[in-house]
């Protein structure tokens, strides 16, 4: 579609994949899964600004959110947002976005297994500015997660687009021209012993 809006809503056991030419708004939306762990919960692509505000994700999976699989996004927006259950991945994998792109964190609370984020840059986009402000995130990992210990972390920087090891360092997907990261303000959780 055009522009996708989304307001005031409850969705149970929620598979959602939504193309936008335009910008998607999700505001106070609820989404609830108490039933058995499933895959990725929303699939968002815009070429413009995804924003989600005033919503909880109540739905246990592998990554809860995807953005990005077939767009490049300019600007993401997550504004007051409680990831209510943990992932087993990552709560948002971001794929790609649009140079110069804008992702927010704002007053956003979530924990994973693995990670928070998973951020691919698979265009090489450059001047990518995320953010976390006010937020509380953190990291449990399971007795699976644990087997592969160089997944774990809070934000997870993953070429997946290169083939061998020589291409990945030419392409240098997030190097310091190409993605900023700043915490403002945040907390973080884990219940790894230090």
């Amino acid at each position: 579609g055009g522009d996708i809006e989304i307001y005031r809503s409850n969705f149970k056991y929620p598979h959602m994949k939504l193309n936008a030419e335009g910008n998607i708004v999700m505001r106070g939306v609820n989404f609830q899964n108490f039933g058995s762990r499933s895959k990725s919960h929303l699939f968002l692509d815009s070429n413009d600004t995804i924003l989600i505000k005033d919503c909880n994700l109540y739905a246990p999976g592998y990554n809860l959110v995807v953005i990005g699989s077939n767009s490049k996004p300019k600007k993401i927006i997550f504004d007051n947002m409680r990831f209510g259950v943990p992932a087993a991945q990552q709560c948002v994998q971001i794929l790609g976005v649009d140079n110069n792109c804008e992702i927010l964190f704002r007053n956003v609370r979530g924990y994973s297994a693995c990670n928070f984020l998973r951020l691919s840059n698979r265009h090489n986009s450059t001047g990518i500015k995320l953010s976390f402000y006010n937020s509380h995130l953190g990291i449990y990992p399971t007795s699976e997660a644990k087997k592969y210990p160089y997944w774990n972390g809070l934000l997870n920087f993953d070429d997946y687009t290169s083939t061998t090891l020589e291409e990945c360092l030419a392409n240098n997907q997030h190097g310091r021209d190409k993605v900023e990261v700043k915490f403002v303000n945040c907390k973080y959780w884990t219940n790894e012993p230090s």
